[in-house]
């Protein structure tokens, strides 16, 4: 990053992400008069020392550790330094590090923030392009299992900040880290945070500084129970004197009973004594809902979760029927809810917040206003389980709370709640042998929207076992359970179980529902995706026009449109890979005004259809129209994810290609120049970002001819996407098969087949021999051993393209009629002339039927059999031939148009042949009034490598 203009949509002058304190993170209003983190206060001299380190010191990354007992403060104090030094930092990044799990949830929030791709890694990559100071926080290092050097970004710069339990540090796999030891209070600090802890509207309650004195004393200047004794000394308006009283009755009771010998070190024994004082005088409803928070996870625990549970209560079917427990689960889940309700039944936020303003009283949770959410100390939230009554009880309830949170609706707030909730899911599932299987059922749609495929399946495949077993094979449940197995196959890449799945599901259902059953619909078009994935173009056709026939006929408006919307995107999907660009041109355009009127002009899924559109419109070299709705397709992804969102970089980069369509090639090579230093910015040169754009330059200068430039762009973005994704991944065989075509247009074309030989090799193993780009990878190996002068290998391999595009793309595909193209040049080059005249007859009467006259292939086509026809000495063919491609042209581009001239003079050659010289010097002065010089045609094998480019 250049300047701070880089982060426009940053906090200025820092940013916190995922920050867990209770402010909201700093703004360009308060950033200089931002107010404490929280009520502690002291610790000046650890503030300093983390200070001095990371600010007095050079500009090179530094890590600094703070290690102490839980409780003691150590967060607190991060949170003071960044409050008070945000303005050194650019970006400040707050990570959970407590598992594996809660790390990947802290960067994809802190992703969302910074509006980048929800990838695990992305603010990580991030961190590694910027080259402003930050500072990344890592809080709760305390699993060694997690390797924390996976995290660490790859730079030279920025600080880390490492907060952990753990003295030694040994699992970090880093020596002698510079660190700093929290343990207890300064007395001065301990007596100045109970003051601020137990005030009471203004009026501290501590009556003199010696009873203070000795309290702290009592509570070894913790600074956990320090905070939960002036909480409650507060909530109690009581003074020291008195609570010090209080305390020592309750630690003796708790030793007596050996409740509290499980708790360790005297730190945490006053803490835990603390904390039982402040929970048994909780009312009896705090103290259920207390006991229901605690067996989820500690942090981001929001009032939607108990909101949205008591909204979905009658809408939440049972997969299973409800045993006796579950049926008093529910009915217990009902009357809690409706406990904070008002007597016409509705929600009443206020009930809740009342509540847990008394338990945050007492100091049991923590309010955090920037997420309007609360949090528990990871202690007291440990502590609580093991003083609950009856804790299976407790945890079926709050699971099942949690599984009716989790709604159907597809709005932005329901998905970004979903996808908030994993962790508290994570937490339940983690507690329990087995997932209810009702439960289940819900917790998948969370960690479908997630993005967390494997989980989704182990889920999915639990509940199938059990629904199996109760309702049978073939039960409606059953069935459903079995597709959304399906899809998560497809989504792990297990196309052919997918496949197989979806075919057995298909069949079971058609025998269980009637034709027309929406479930029975969604199956078939979810079977022809599958299909479409694999290369099956011709079956999954029949079953998305099957599909199509039945939801016009027999369904209601409200049905066809929900099924319909999706039929529509696969069939125009099929189009697009078949090349039937008007029919995929109809379906989009239908598509479009669907989603207009029923989400609006911008909302994303439009936006997605208009993008569809353009690029149809840009394969038909329609460059005007794809250009006003790329236009609009960019502004609107700029205005709602920002410039540095992948998907707004796609719009840039499919803008540009149209530009040089448009033969604006400066303004095409300026805003793929300026997409790669946007992304190298943001992201760093090896972010798979920053590669996908190398790559789109590369292939800017490509079109302009300047394979110079761009064979080291491929090469470099091959090299990247190989350590990125490994050999065999869509984008490293894209990269590959790029570079190859830049080799074979400097020449070099030994390099070129072995690369190619590679990408048919990989692609095979991945898709299957006749999958549509194994056959484009042929074609293009077969057309590089022909300019190798290796004609029976390359005869062998188009032969092969030929008669595999036939079969998977059919025999009108363009690439089809490539294929067969690039044979007939082929058998010229073996003197087999009659087998190319023969093919070239068949292109020109397909061509003329499917593009007409006056397209660029049916010309093409013209030419070749022109030059057959003379070749062969068949003058008078070939003169008739090029006649009629004189005048196509004509009415095509112009009399004037450098092709028409160069068709002209070719046919003044054949009048030459035929020694009618009065004719061939008309023809020729005619040209000379057009031009001076006349235009080549372009070679047809050059034009065909550009065709199967990735």
């Amino acid at each position: 990053m250049a300047n701070k203009r880089a982060h426009s949509r940053l906090a200025s002058p820092a940013q916190l992400y995922g920050e867990p304190n209770n402010q909201p993170p700093p703004t360009t209003a308060s950033a200089k008069t931002n107010p404490p983190s929280s009520i502690p206060t002291g610790r000046a001299e650890e503030i300093q020392q983390v200070s001095s380190y990371f600010l007095d010191g050079p500009s090179e990354r530094r890590m600094f550790v703070l290690h102490g007992a839980e409780g003691s403060g150590k967060t607190w104090i991060a949170r003071r330094f960044i409050d008070l030094m945000h303005d050194k930092f650019t970006d400040v990044v707050y990570i959970d590090a407590s598992s594996i799990e809660k790390i990947a949830y802290s960067l994809r929030s802190c992703a969302t923030t910074q509006r980048l791709d929800q990838r695990d890694k992305n603010i990580i990559e991030y961190l590694e392009g910027s080259q402003q100071p930050w500072l990344l926080v890592f809080d709760n290092v305390d699993d060694p299992n997690i390797s924390l050097s996976d995290y660490i970004p790859t730079t030279s710069n920025g600080k880390i900040l490492i907060i952990t339990c753990d003295r030694d540090l040994s699992f970090l796999a880093w020596d002698e880290l510079p660190s700093c030891h929290i343990s207890r209070l300064p007395r001065k600090d301990a007596l100045k945070l109970l003051s601020n802890t137990s005030q009471q509207l203004g009026t501290c309650v501590i009556d003199e500084e010696e009873g203070a004195s000795k309290l702290v004393k009592e509570l070894d200047c913790f600074a956990l129970a320090v905070v939960q004794a002036g909480a409650y000394m507060r909530q109690r308006a009581c003074n020291a004197t008195y609570y010090h009283q209080i305390y020592r009755e309750k630690r003796q009771e708790l030793e007596l009973s050996n409740t509290i010998q499980a708790v360790m070190n005297d730190h945490h024994k006053a803490a835990y004594t603390t904390w039982r004082i402040n929970f048994e005088h909780l009312s009896p409803h705090a103290t259920q809902l207390l006991h229901l928070i605690t067996f989820i996870d500690y942090d981001r625990i929001s009032q939607d979760i108990f909101r949205r549970a008591r909204e979905n209560l009658t809408e939440c079917t049972p997969v299973i029927q409800f045993n006796e427990q579950d049926i008093d689960t529910e009915n217990w889940v009902k009357g809690f809810l409706d406990s904070f309700c008002d007597k016409e039944g509705n929600w009443d936020s206020q009930k809740f917040l009342l509540l847990m303003e008394e338990i945050s009283a007492y100091s049991l949770v923590e309010y955090n206003k920037a997420s309007q959410t609360y949090s528990q100390h990871r202690l007291t939230h440990a502590w609580a389980r093991t003083i609950i009554p009856d804790p299976s009880l407790a945890r079926a309830r709050i699971a099942r709370i949690l599984a009716l949170s989790v709604g159907l609706d597809k709005t932005t707030e329901g998905i970004t709640f979903r996808q908030n909730l994993v962790t508290h899911i994570d937490e339940i599932i983690r507690q329990v042998q087995e997932v209810d299987v009702n439960n289940a059922a819900r917790y998948a749609i969370a960690y479908q929207e997630g993005d967390r495929p494997e989980l989704t399946l182990q889920l999915h495949d639990k509940m199938l076992e059990k629904v199996r077993q109760q309702l049978g094979e073939e039960h409606t449940s059953t069935l459903g359970i079995q597709a959304n197995v399906a899809s998560t196959y497809g989504k792990l890449g297990r196309w052919a179980e997918a496949e197989a799945l979806l075919e057995k599901t298909l069949d079971s259902v058609k025998r269980t529902l009637a034709k027309d059953d929406p479930a029975v619909l969604a199956i078939m078009s979810h079977l022809a995706s599958m299909r479409l994935v694999r290369g099956q173009l011709d079956e999954a056709w029949a079953l998305e026009m099957e599909v199509f026939e039945i939801s016009q006929r027999n369904m209601t408006p409200e049905m066809a449109s929900a099924v319909g919307l999706g039929n529509l995107k696969n069939l125009s999907s099929i189009c697009l890979v078949r090349g039937q660009w008007q029919e995929a041109e109809a379906l989009q355009l239908r598509l479009l005004e669907i989603c207009r009127d029923a989400l609006g002009e911008d909302h994303l899924d439009t936006i997605s259809c208009m993008e569809s559109l353009a690029e149809t419109y840009a394969q038909q070299h329609q460059f005007d129209k794809a250009e006003t709705l790329q236009r609009k397709v960019l502004e609107a992804r700029m205005a709602i994810l920002g410039d540095k969102n992948q998907k707004t970089m796609n719009a840039m980069h499919s803008l540009a290609q149209t530009l040089s369509g448009l033969n604006q090639a400066e303004q095409a090579e300026e805003m793929q120049t300026r997409l790669l230093a946007l992304s190298q910015e943001t992201l760093g040169l090896t972010h798979p970002d920053t590669l996908s754009n190398l790559d789109a330059l590369a292939s800017t200068y490509g079109e302009q001819e300047r394979w110079d430039e761009a064979e080291p762009l491929y090469a470099l973005a091959l090299a990247g996407r190989r350590q990125h994704f490994g050999d065999e991944h869509p984008h490293t065989l894209s990269s590959m098969n790029n570079l190859a075509i830049a080799y074979i247009h400097l020449g070099r074309l030994e390099e070129a087949k072995e690369l190619q030989e590679h990408l048919i090799l990989h692609r095979t193993r991945i898709y299957g021999e006749g999958h549509p780009d194994v056959l484009t990878g042929i074609n293009g190996l077969a057309m590089t051993h022909l300019q190798l002068g290796e004609l029976d290998k390359a005869e062998e391999l188009q032969l092969k393209a030929v008669e595999g595009r036939k079969e998977a793309l059919g025999p009108d595909h363009p690439r089809t009629l490539t294929s067969m193209r690039n044979l007939a040049h082929i058998y010229m080059k073996q003197s087999r002339v009659s087998e190319a005249e023969e093919l070239e007859l068949e292109l020109l009467n397909t061509s003329k039927r499917i593009y007409g006259r006056y397209h660029g292939k049916t010309l093409d086509s013209m030419a070749a059999l022109s030059g057959i026809y003379q070749r062969q000495g068949k003058l008078k063919e070939a003169e008739m031939m090029q006649l009629e491609l004189v005048d196509a042209l004509r009415e095509a581009a112009g009399e004037a148009h450098p092709a028409t001239l160069a068709s002209m003079s070719r046919l003044a050659q054949i009048y030459e042949r035929q020694n009618r010289w009065s004719e061939a010097e008309a023809l020729t002065k005619k040209i000379d009034e057009h031009v001076e010089a006349i235009m080549a045609e372009p070679e047809v094998v050059e034009a065909e490598h550009d065709e199967y480019k990735g």
